[in-house]
């Protein structure tokens, strides 16, 4: 199904993205799948982010500031699979990162994701 999920990393380590964001949307977006669900999706057996949905064409708004980079995950994350699909990364310069992944409006080459 369509959704945006919504990933934080500091130093690597995944942590819950609600830790990092710096302001509150007027509307909430719907939560389909919560940070560390159990889920036999992923190795861990917990899910490693946020989903919300639907997604289909919303505006996407960060949760922090810093440097956007943005593109497919096998190119900006090292993913092999490009589980991600296309992907904007907000660095925020202190070893955080915060990933919004399955975005639409990429790139071709990034279309091919398995989890969208």
């Amino acid at each position: 199904a369509n959704h945006l999920h919504l990933e934080a990393r500091k130093g690597g380590a995944l942590r819950n993205p609600n830790d990092f964001m710096q302001a509150q949307p007027t509307t909430p977006p719907i939560v389909t799948q919560g940070y560390q669900a159990l889920s036999s999706d992923y190795i861990s057996g917990r899910h490693p982010g946020i989903d919300y949905g639907p997604a289909g064409g919303a505006p996407i708004y960060a949760i922090s500031s810093g440097t956007l980079y943005r593109g497919c995950s096998n190119t900006v994350l090292n993913t092999s699979n490009n589980e991600y699909g296309y992907v904007s990364i907000v660095d925020q310069g202190n070893g955080v990162r915060i990933i919004y992944a399955h975005m639409s409006g990429g790139p071709s080459a990034c279309n091919y994701n398995t989890y969208y």
